[in-house]
């Protein structure tokens, strides 16, 4: 007898790096295709994230076969979708390892089918780091477990539950569930608590996903207060689409930290653009006519670590409220947030997306935003060494660099420092915003490194760029305070770029 929680995991690795794919919108869209190709094995697909679908294998395992034949037949329908991205498909007993099932397929080539009942061995011999990937534990708690000496899957399940719990609590239960091949999330659909389950009717159908999504907004605000007055947030959230004809779309969604009403209303709109944009049998034939979100799965809140300062992200809900009541007070304010993007220029590393794109909410998804953004290349060479500048100008103001005779510094076409700097003539208000005169002052310059040269699209007659870079520290000539700044020469001038803390 089969399991109810035996589960068939699909991943594609290197999903976000591929071309085209460089955030949540264009990765999901890209991704619909392939789920739609997996709801002809199974009618419920179980969404990750862009790049990781799962289903239940209770009922198409018995119908293609077993689950080597299933594991095939995945296998060749996600190549036949996905010719260039290498990916991987694993059969286990639950979603952990099913998904670490998958990873080991990446590289064989060929799915990877666990035995029934023994997801256990086949977890114990992996490293501890796998449950970060596979299983959404937190980065601290896997450093906690390698520093106390437990660096696979088996030595942590030789601790007892109790021992867990006394030290990570409820999440310490999860961890004994995790390790000994228990999975916590049924991916088979149950009935969702009736009082949780909301819906929107349309008395017209509706053809675009932007329409549904704003009459959404109301109904998902709803959802997810009711949810935090029984002191429990969702993690596996069923959405049901109906059109005019008939025809249903469903879909699992997952989100291991919880969805939050931005969250909510971003899967709706990839779930739709998916469907009503598609251009193949499946696709929607009319406008939607009723959606349903169900909860298939809670927790309490109280399973994450409230913030150091008091209060369940009070800080984050205080800068929420702080951006609504602005846009209420003028729509036309535009509210971002920034996201790492790379480049050698400190003005441009960051991209400002808008905050309604994004949620804040999510502690791990707003430190991947900022610190990798969605997959862009970390390391540049000719940029500026860390730490990155505390204040960085979008538009460089025009500075002197002297010599201790009055003449202006020079880079050579070899990148080399002709002069010695020895006075900076700068603006006072550009380095001190309490400065009450905006005359120009001569700053003594105590120190200085560099110069990182930088030559781009050298190849371009009209975008190429040939810059060098200069950290200068400066000391005011009246009230002796230092500042530290950048400083950027190209085509023969000086500019301050950025300042630092």
């Amino acid at each position: 007898m089969l399991s109810a929680t035996r589960t068939a995991a699909i991943i594609f690795p290197d999903w976000s790096k591929m071309p085209g794919h460089d955030d949540s919108d264009r990765a999901y869209r890209a991704f619909e295709p392939i789920v739609r190709a997996l709801s002809s094995v199974a009618p419920l697909i179980h969404v990750d994230t862009a790049g990781i679908a799962l289903l239940a294998t209770r009922g198409p395992s018995p119908y293609f076969g077993g689950d080597d034949a299933l594991g095939d037949l995945l296998h060749g329908l996600c190549a036949d979708q996905a010719l260039t991205v290498s990916h991987g498909v694993g059969i286990a007993d639950g979603r952990v390892g099913a998904l670490a099932a998958a990873h080991q397929s990446c590289f064989s080539g060929s799915p990877c089918v666990v035995s029934v009942g023994g997801s256990e061995t086949f977890l114990g011999l992996l490293p501890t780091g796998v449950l970060g990937i596979c299983a959404d534990i937190d980065p601290d708690t896997i450093d906690l477990l390698q520093r106390l000496g437990l660096t696979t899957i088996r030595a942590v399940a030789g601790l007892t539950e109790r021992e867990l719990i006394d030290r990570f609590g409820l999440l310490g239960e999860r961890l004994h569930c995790i390790v000994h091949g228990f999975d916590i999330s049924v991916l088979v659909p149950d009935i969702a608590p009736i009082d949780y389950v909301v819906q929107h009717v349309f008395e017209d159908p509706v053809a675009t996903s932007g329409i549904v999504v704003a009459a959404m907004s109301e109904p998902s605000h709803d959802l997810i207060k009711a949810l935090e007055r029984h002191a429990v947030q969702c993690i596996r959230l069923h959405m049901l689409f109906e059109t005019d004809h008939g025809e249903h779309n469903e879909r699992m969604w997952h989100q291991p930290r919880g969805f939050s009403e931005a969250a909510v209303l971003e899967r709706i709109r990839w779930q739709l653009d998916g469907w009503l944009g598609a251009d193949t049998d499946t696709a929607a034939t009319a406008g939607i006519t009723r959606v349903q979100l169900s909860p298939m799965d809670v927790r309490p809140i109280d399973a994450q670590q409230q913030s150091l300062w008091g209060g369940r992200q009070e800080h984050i809900e205080r800068a929420l409220r702080s951006v609504a009541l602005a846009i209420s007070v003028n729509a036309d304010v535009e509210i971002t947030v920034p996201e790492w993007q790379g480049g050698r220029d400190v003005a441009q590393v960051f991209l400002q997306v808008p905050i309604g794109s994004v949620d804040i909410r999510d502690h791990v998804a707003c430190s991947e935003r900022v610190n990798s953004g969605r997959g862009a290349e970390q390391h540049w060479t000719g940029s500026v060494p860390a730490p990155w500048p505390a204040i960085v100008f979008s538009q460089p103001q025009k500075v002197q660099l002297q010599d201790k005779d009055g003449a202006m510094v020079v880079i050579t076409g070899r990148h080399e420092l002709l002069q010695t700097p020895s006075v900076l003539r700068v603006q006072s208000t550009l380095l001190d915003s309490s400065a009450r005169s905006a005359d120009v002052d001569n700053y003594a310059v105590q120190q200085f490194a560099g110069p990182w040269p930088v030559e781009e699209r050298w190849w371009d007659p009209i975008r190429r760029r040939r810059l060098a870079r200069l950290q200068v520290l400066v000391q005011h000539p009246y009230t002796q305070v230092q500042y530290l700044v950048l400083l950027t020469i190209e085509n023969r001038q000086w500019y301050i770029s950025a300042t630092y803390d």
